[in-house]
Protein backbone atom coordinates (compact mmCIF):
# COMPACT_ATOMS: atom_id res chain seq x y z
CA UNK A 1 0.00 0.00 0.00
CA UNK A 2 1.34 3.02 -1.03
CA UNK A 3 0.47 7.00 -0.12
CA UNK A 4 1.88 10.18 -1.44
CA UNK A 5 3.26 12.72 1.00
CA UNK A 6 0.97 16.17 1.48
CA UNK A 7 3.09 18.89 2.27
CA UNK A 8 1.41 21.79 4.32
CA UNK A 9 2.83 25.11 5.30
CA UNK A 10 6.30 25.33 6.20
CA UNK A 11 7.94 21.85 6.43
CA UNK A 12 5.18 19.90 7.58
CA UNK A 13 5.01 16.42 6.04
CA UNK A 14 1.64 14.62 5.93
CA UNK A 15 0.42 11.30 5.07
CA UNK A 16 -3.07 9.88 5.43
CA UNK A 17 -4.02 6.74 7.02
CA UNK A 18 -5.42 3.78 5.43
CA UNK A 19 -9.54 4.03 5.71
CA UNK A 20 -9.53 0.27 6.71
CA UNK A 21 -7.53 0.71 9.24
CA UNK A 22 -8.85 3.97 10.54
CA UNK A 23 -12.50 2.23 10.66
CA UNK A 24 -11.03 -1.19 12.15
CA UNK A 25 -9.98 0.32 15.09
CA UNK A 26 -12.12 3.27 15.45
CA UNK A 27 -9.97 5.87 15.24
CA UNK A 28 -11.11 9.03 15.66
CA UNK A 29 -9.83 12.76 14.60
CA UNK A 30 -8.54 14.51 17.61
CA UNK A 31 -7.12 11.33 19.48
CA UNK A 32 -3.54 10.40 19.95
CA UNK A 33 -1.62 7.81 17.82
CA UNK A 34 1.51 6.26 18.68
CA UNK A 35 4.34 7.12 16.16
CA UNK A 36 7.74 5.12 16.45
CA UNK A 37 10.66 5.02 13.92
CA UNK A 38 12.54 2.05 13.22
CA UNK A 39 15.34 3.23 10.68
CA UNK A 40 13.07 3.64 7.24
CA UNK A 41 10.06 2.52 8.73
CA UNK A 42 7.58 4.96 10.43
CA UNK A 43 5.54 2.97 13.29
CA UNK A 44 1.68 4.30 13.57
CA UNK A 45 0.03 2.31 16.47
CA UNK A 46 -3.20 3.15 18.53
CA UNK A 47 -3.80 1.47 21.97
CA UNK A 48 -7.33 0.59 21.20
CA UNK A 49 -8.21 -2.86 20.73
CA UNK A 50 -8.63 -4.57 17.17
CA UNK A 51 -11.66 -6.73 16.07
CA UNK A 52 -11.56 -10.45 17.23
CA UNK A 53 -9.70 -13.21 15.50
CA UNK A 54 -11.94 -16.06 15.02
CA UNK A 55 -10.70 -19.18 14.08
CA UNK A 56 -12.60 -22.79 13.03
CA UNK A 57 -10.59 -26.01 13.31
CA UNK A 58 -12.17 -29.31 12.30
CA UNK A 59 -10.36 -32.47 13.96
CA UNK A 60 -11.32 -34.73 11.31
CA UNK A 61 -8.61 -33.44 8.82
CA UNK A 62 -6.30 -34.33 11.64
CA UNK A 63 -5.42 -36.81 13.83
CA UNK A 64 -1.62 -37.09 15.60
CA UNK A 65 -1.58 -33.37 14.73
CA UNK A 66 -4.72 -32.39 16.48
CA UNK A 67 -3.19 -31.28 19.56
CA UNK A 68 -0.49 -29.12 18.11
CA UNK A 69 -3.18 -27.99 15.62
CA UNK A 70 -5.06 -26.16 18.91
CA UNK A 71 -2.06 -25.06 19.84
CA UNK A 72 -1.15 -23.65 16.44
CA UNK A 73 -4.31 -21.22 16.36
CA UNK A 74 -3.73 -19.99 19.75
CA UNK A 75 -0.29 -18.99 19.09
CA UNK A 76 -1.14 -17.58 15.89
CA UNK A 77 -3.40 -15.11 18.23
CA UNK A 78 -7.12 -16.62 17.48
CA UNK A 79 -9.06 -15.39 20.61
CA UNK A 80 -12.44 -17.49 19.73
CA UNK A 81 -11.71 -21.11 17.90
CA UNK A 82 -14.44 -23.51 17.14
CA UNK A 83 -13.64 -27.16 17.68
CA UNK A 84 -15.24 -29.65 15.88
CA UNK A 85 -15.18 -32.89 17.18
CA UNK A 86 -14.37 -36.33 15.27
CA UNK A 87 -16.06 -37.85 18.17
CA UNK A 88 -17.47 -36.39 21.27
CA UNK A 89 -14.97 -37.62 23.93
CA UNK A 90 -12.72 -35.21 21.59
CA UNK A 91 -13.85 -32.76 24.55
CA UNK A 92 -11.09 -34.64 26.86
CA UNK A 93 -8.42 -33.68 24.63
CA UNK A 94 -9.45 -30.09 24.15
CA UNK A 95 -9.64 -29.52 28.21
CA UNK A 96 -5.73 -31.19 28.38
CA UNK A 97 -4.27 -28.99 25.81
CA UNK A 98 -6.19 -25.73 27.66
CA UNK A 99 -3.41 -26.95 30.60
CA UNK A 100 -1.03 -25.40 28.65
CA UNK A 101 -2.82 -22.35 26.91
CA UNK A 102 -2.82 -19.09 29.30
CA UNK A 103 -6.29 -17.13 29.37
CA UNK A 104 -8.65 -19.27 27.29
CA UNK A 105 -11.32 -21.73 28.47
CA UNK A 106 -14.03 -23.43 27.02
CA UNK A 107 -16.94 -21.23 26.54
CA UNK A 108 -19.78 -23.59 25.42
CA UNK A 109 -19.83 -26.98 23.65
CA UNK A 110 -22.07 -30.15 22.64
CA UNK A 111 -21.68 -33.40 21.39
CA UNK A 112 -20.49 -32.12 17.69
CA UNK A 113 -18.03 -29.14 18.69
CA UNK A 114 -16.94 -26.90 21.59
CA UNK A 115 -15.55 -23.38 21.60
CA UNK A 116 -12.45 -21.98 23.30
CA UNK A 117 -12.13 -18.28 23.95
CA UNK A 118 -9.67 -15.85 25.57
CA UNK A 119 -10.95 -15.00 28.90
CA UNK A 120 -8.10 -13.09 30.29
CA UNK A 121 -5.57 -11.41 27.43
CA UNK A 122 -1.58 -10.79 28.13
CA UNK A 123 0.02 -7.55 28.18
CA UNK A 124 2.84 -6.43 26.40
CA UNK A 125 4.46 -5.04 29.77
CA UNK A 126 4.10 -9.02 31.05
CA UNK A 127 6.35 -10.43 28.11
CA UNK A 128 9.89 -10.17 29.15
CA UNK A 129 8.95 -11.08 32.83
CA UNK A 130 7.65 -14.37 31.60
CA UNK A 131 10.21 -15.12 29.54
CA UNK A 132 12.44 -14.81 32.62
CA UNK A 133 9.83 -16.57 34.28
CA UNK A 134 10.22 -19.33 32.17
CA UNK A 135 13.64 -19.41 32.16
CA UNK A 136 13.44 -19.95 35.86
CA UNK A 137 11.59 -22.68 35.39
CA UNK A 138 13.90 -24.88 33.44
CA UNK A 139 16.57 -23.93 35.60
CA UNK A 140 14.83 -25.46 38.35
CA UNK A 141 13.73 -28.42 35.94
CA UNK A 142 16.91 -28.85 34.92
CA UNK A 143 18.61 -29.10 38.51
CA UNK A 144 15.82 -31.16 40.63
CA UNK A 145 16.69 -33.56 37.03
CA UNK A 146 20.00 -33.61 38.37
CA UNK A 147 19.38 -34.62 42.02
CA UNK A 148 16.16 -36.99 41.00
CA UNK A 149 19.28 -39.25 39.07
CA UNK A 150 21.90 -38.82 41.49
CA UNK A 151 19.29 -40.24 44.00
CA UNK A 152 17.14 -42.70 41.94
CA UNK A 153 14.49 -40.88 43.64
CA UNK A 154 11.20 -42.12 40.70
CA UNK A 155 8.95 -39.81 42.40
CA UNK A 156 11.14 -36.47 42.20
CA UNK A 157 11.85 -37.65 38.36
CA UNK A 158 7.79 -38.34 37.74
CA UNK A 159 7.00 -34.57 38.59
CA UNK A 160 8.91 -33.21 36.41
CA UNK A 161 6.52 -33.78 33.89
CA UNK A 162 3.99 -32.00 35.49
CA UNK A 163 6.16 -28.89 35.51
CA UNK A 164 6.81 -28.79 32.15
CA UNK A 165 3.37 -27.80 31.20
CA UNK A 166 4.15 -24.97 33.29
CA UNK A 167 7.15 -23.95 30.38
CA UNK A 168 4.68 -24.89 27.49
CA UNK A 169 2.35 -22.82 28.65
CA UNK A 170 4.89 -19.69 29.21
CA UNK A 171 6.06 -20.73 25.82
CA UNK A 172 2.62 -20.67 24.25
CA UNK A 173 1.55 -17.19 25.48
CA UNK A 174 4.99 -15.61 24.80
CA UNK A 175 5.18 -16.47 21.25
CA UNK A 176 0.89 -15.36 21.33
CA UNK A 177 2.03 -12.40 22.25
CA UNK A 178 4.46 -11.72 19.73
CA UNK A 179 2.16 -12.75 17.00
CA UNK A 180 -0.31 -10.45 18.23
CA UNK A 181 1.55 -7.49 19.85
CA UNK A 182 4.83 -7.56 18.00
CA UNK A 183 7.98 -6.42 19.85
CA UNK A 184 9.29 -2.98 20.60
CA UNK A 185 11.96 -3.90 18.34
CA UNK A 186 10.50 -6.04 15.33
CA UNK A 187 13.80 -7.25 14.20
CA UNK A 188 14.59 -9.14 17.40
CA UNK A 189 10.92 -10.60 16.98
CA UNK A 190 11.95 -13.78 14.85
CA UNK A 191 14.69 -14.37 17.01
CA UNK A 192 13.10 -14.18 20.17
CA UNK A 193 10.63 -16.87 18.50
CA UNK A 194 12.94 -19.25 17.42
CA UNK A 195 14.71 -19.10 21.41
CA UNK A 196 11.40 -19.79 22.67
CA UNK A 197 11.05 -22.69 21.41
CA UNK A 198 14.31 -23.91 21.63
CA UNK A 199 13.50 -23.13 25.39
CA UNK A 200 10.13 -25.07 25.52
CA UNK A 201 12.33 -28.13 23.59
CA UNK A 202 14.97 -28.20 26.34
CA UNK A 203 12.50 -28.54 28.64
CA UNK A 204 11.04 -31.75 26.97
CA UNK A 205 14.40 -32.72 26.95
CA UNK A 206 15.05 -33.15 30.76
CA UNK A 207 10.60 -34.34 30.77
CA UNK A 208 12.21 -36.89 28.34
CA UNK A 209 14.81 -38.38 30.06
CA UNK A 210 13.61 -38.18 33.17
CA UNK A 211 10.15 -40.89 31.95
CA UNK A 212 12.84 -42.76 30.21
CA UNK A 213 14.72 -43.33 33.93
CA UNK A 214 11.50 -43.91 35.81
CA UNK A 215 9.61 -46.16 33.38
CA UNK A 216 12.64 -48.38 33.11
CA UNK A 217 13.68 -47.83 36.72
CA UNK A 218 17.38 -46.97 35.70
CA UNK A 219 19.84 -45.97 38.06
CA UNK A 220 23.18 -43.77 36.90
CA UNK A 221 26.35 -45.71 38.80
CA UNK A 222 28.35 -43.41 36.59
CA UNK A 223 29.30 -40.68 37.91
CA UNK A 224 30.78 -38.97 35.15
CA UNK A 225 26.84 -38.73 33.09
CA UNK A 226 26.06 -36.91 36.23
CA UNK A 227 29.01 -34.74 36.46
CA UNK A 228 28.27 -33.97 32.72
CA UNK A 229 24.35 -33.14 33.17
CA UNK A 230 25.81 -30.91 35.85
CA UNK A 231 27.74 -28.72 33.41
CA UNK A 232 24.72 -28.88 31.25
CA UNK A 233 22.84 -27.71 33.44
CA UNK A 234 25.12 -24.40 34.08
CA UNK A 235 25.18 -23.93 30.74
CA UNK A 236 22.05 -23.15 30.26
CA UNK A 237 22.17 -20.93 33.44
CA UNK A 238 25.20 -19.14 31.64
CA UNK A 239 22.99 -18.52 28.32
CA UNK A 240 19.76 -17.25 30.61
CA UNK A 241 22.40 -14.80 32.06
CA UNK A 242 24.03 -13.83 28.95
CA UNK A 243 20.18 -13.48 27.16
CA UNK A 244 18.64 -11.18 30.11
CA UNK A 245 22.55 -8.94 29.76
CA UNK A 246 24.53 -9.65 26.99
CA UNK A 247 28.05 -10.11 26.67
CA UNK A 248 29.42 -11.09 23.52
CA UNK A 249 33.25 -12.96 25.73
CA UNK A 250 30.69 -14.24 27.84
CA UNK A 251 28.41 -16.04 24.76
CA UNK A 252 32.06 -16.66 23.64
CA UNK A 253 32.83 -18.49 26.64
CA UNK A 254 29.25 -20.54 26.00
CA UNK A 255 30.54 -22.08 22.75
CA UNK A 256 33.80 -23.07 24.21
CA UNK A 257 32.19 -24.87 27.22
CA UNK A 258 29.79 -26.28 24.63
CA UNK A 259 32.34 -27.98 23.04
CA UNK A 260 34.38 -29.17 26.18
CA UNK A 261 31.22 -31.07 27.24
CA UNK A 262 30.60 -32.35 23.75
CA UNK A 263 33.82 -34.00 23.67
CA UNK A 264 33.82 -35.43 27.65
CA UNK A 265 30.61 -36.65 26.27
CA UNK A 266 31.91 -38.40 23.09
CA UNK A 267 34.27 -40.02 25.19
CA UNK A 268 31.29 -41.92 27.72
CA UNK A 269 29.28 -43.10 24.58
CA UNK A 270 32.19 -45.56 24.74
CA UNK A 271 30.22 -47.33 27.29
CA UNK A 272 28.66 -50.92 27.06
CA UNK A 273 25.15 -50.07 28.66
CA UNK A 274 22.31 -49.29 26.42
CA UNK A 275 20.51 -47.21 29.10
CA UNK A 276 23.34 -45.06 29.39
CA UNK A 277 23.61 -44.47 25.89
CA UNK A 278 19.88 -43.46 25.83
CA UNK A 279 20.72 -41.26 28.79
CA UNK A 280 23.46 -39.74 26.88
CA UNK A 281 21.64 -39.23 23.46
CA UNK A 282 19.22 -36.95 25.73
CA UNK A 283 21.70 -34.71 27.17
CA UNK A 284 23.22 -34.79 23.37
CA UNK A 285 20.43 -32.95 22.42
CA UNK A 286 20.32 -30.59 25.34
CA UNK A 287 24.06 -29.32 24.35
CA UNK A 288 22.56 -28.66 20.88
CA UNK A 289 19.42 -26.79 22.11
CA UNK A 290 21.70 -24.37 24.23
CA UNK A 291 24.61 -24.12 21.52
CA UNK A 292 21.76 -23.27 18.47
CA UNK A 293 19.98 -20.44 20.77
CA UNK A 294 23.58 -18.64 20.70
CA UNK A 295 23.35 -17.96 16.88
CA UNK A 296 19.81 -16.18 17.29
CA UNK A 297 21.02 -14.15 20.48
CA UNK A 298 24.09 -12.73 18.63
CA UNK A 299 22.15 -11.96 15.65
CA UNK A 300 19.40 -9.60 18.10
CA UNK A 301 22.37 -8.36 20.16
CA UNK A 302 25.66 -7.49 18.25
CA UNK A 303 24.77 -5.14 15.33
CA UNK A 304 22.46 -3.05 17.63
CA UNK A 305 25.50 -3.02 19.52
CA UNK A 306 27.38 -1.37 16.92
CA UNK A 307 24.93 1.11 15.34
CA UNK A 308 22.97 2.01 18.67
Amino acid sequence: MKRKIIQMAGKTMLVSLPSSWVKKYGVKKGEEVEVEEQDRRIIISTEKSFSEIKGELDLNKFDKLAKRTIGAYYKYGCDEIKIIFRKPDDIKLVEKVLNELLGFEIVSHNEKFCIIKEVSSGEKSEFDAMIRRMFLVVSSISDDCLEGLRKSDYNQLKDIEQRDVTVNRLANFCRRLLNKEGYSDFRKAPMIYYILEEVENLGDEYKYLCDFVTKNHIKIQNKKILDSLAEINTLFKEFSSVYNKFESKKAEQIYAKKEEIMQGMNNLFKTKSVEEVRVLDYMTRMVIIISNMLGPLMTMELPQKDFD
